[in-house]
């Protein structure tokens, strides 16, 4: 982002908080990736450990 208003010639003092937002806001959507997947992953595991469970019951 400095880069970006460094090549654009913009002075970057005033325009800090956009950096620290954009840090913010970047951590918070890979967390959200992160939590999105991870719980699809752990219901997968749930159905797949159930699937296994009704198997062995019915054999």
């Amino acid at each position: 982002m400095m880069f970006l208003l460094d090549f654009m010639g913009i002075s970057y003092s005033n325009w800090l908080w956009i950096d620290y937002a954009l840090f913010v806001f970047a951590i918070f959507i890979i967390l959200s990736v992160i939590f999105y997947f991870g719980h699809g992953f752990c219901i997968m595991f749930k159905q797949k450990k159930s699937a296994k469970k009704q198997n062995t019951k019915s054999n």
